[in-house]
């Protein structure tokens, strides 16, 4: 084996015994703990009668003090008072709030630019392919044949003029860079 796997094997080994015997005591003085309270009646009664006395006579007080309608009214009126406080604190500092969106929208949009600039270009790209692969296609078709010439067929061949061709081109470029503003403007 490698000796740098053998140090990493060590190291875990040495890590897990430490983590089981960390365990052992916390559970150890859990349980020892636990003893003892249960215990306690018959070592320290006077720890018992306390408790008893807390249990049974306090709690039911301070239940029925609790759930009285006066003080839960003021209970409901100091968590008011403490929200309407947070708020006027946090409406004063509203204007940082508002610093991080406007940085948060500044980012964004430099982002949008970014990927908007690299669509530009794969699609300056995509429409020279298109454009060259039409232009391979409209010549094979003609097989170096002129407008108004006899095809293999027999048939006349209807040719584009070279013009038409052009401005046709330019159409479906304009289209295709209309549709990426429209798809710029509703992500942005």
């Amino acid at each position: 084996m490698d000796p740098i796997k053998i140090e990493k094997l060590e190291a875990m080994n040495k890590y897990k015994k430490n983590q089981f015997l960390s365990s052992l005591v916390l559970y150890s003085l859990a349980a020892f703990s636990c003893s003892l309270f249960c215990s306690s009646p018959l070592w320290f009664p006077p720890l018992f009668s306390s408790t008893k006395s807390f249990l049974f006579l306090s709690i039911p007080k301070l239940r029925s003090f609790l759930f009285n309608p006066k003080c839960l009214f003021v209970v409901c009126n100091i968590i008011i008072i403490f929200l309407v406080g947070e708020s006027r604190l946090m409406g004063s500092s509203s204007s940082s709030a508002t610093d991080i969106y406007d940085e948060y929208m500044k980012k964004s949009q430099s982002l949008g630019r970014f990927s908007s600039q690299e669509e530009k270009r794969k699609t300056g790209k995509l429409e020279m392919h298109l454009i060259e692969e039409t232009t391979k296609r409209v010549h094979e078709g003609r097989g170096g044949e002129e407008k108004g010439e006899k095809s293999f067929d027999g048939e006349e061949e209807p040719g584009l003029p070279s013009d038409e061709f052009k401005k046709r081109v330019e159409d479906f470029i304009e289209r295709v860079n209309r549709q990426r503003r429209l798809e710029a403007k509703q992500l942005i």
